[in-house]
């Protein structure tokens, strides 16, 4: 259950880390998260993690980033 955490909060933590870059500086489009235990990387787009996130219409990452300004 702590590598569960562990995993969710990185992920939450990655989240942020695109929200921040509120200039698309760096370009990111894809997450990846190494499970040690497991010895596998699990990588999503971010457009795929907002579309299973969200209901409706899938928000844009440009357009979260300025309501976060």
């Amino acid at each position: 259950m702590i590598d569960a955490f562990t995993d969710l909060w990185d992920l939450y933590l990655r989240h942020g880390y695109v929200l921040c870059d509120r200039d698309d500086e760096f370009r990111l489009r894809t997450v990846c998260l190494y499970l040690s235990r497991q010895a596998k990387s699990l990588t999503v787009s971010l457009e795929d993690i907002l579309r299973t996130a969200t209901q409706g219409p899938t928000p844009q990452w440009q357009s979260l980033r300025t309501q976060l300004r």
